[in-house]
């Protein structure tokens, strides 16, 4: 799998992490009508630094928008 972060976002989310794939996707049963169950596990470098990347994060979910 290959994660594409949005180019008009400026700033680099990353940090130590890992991308989950869950449900249909997990147990590799996708069918062509299906759902997305994903996470990310990330490990901020200080404890106040975790509040910023999860906003970061998070934009992943809309494309940046």
């Amino acid at each position: 799998m290959r994660l594409i972060w949005p180019s008009r976002v400026r700033s680099s989310p990353w940090c130590p992490g890992c991308w989950l794939a869950f449900g249909s996707e997990g147990r590799l049963e996708q069918t062509l009508d299906t759902d997305q169950d994903n996470g990310i596990v990330f490990v901020p470098e200080s404890e106040r630094d975790t509040e910023t990347l999860r906003q970061r994060f998070l934009r992943l979910c809309t494309a940046g928008q």
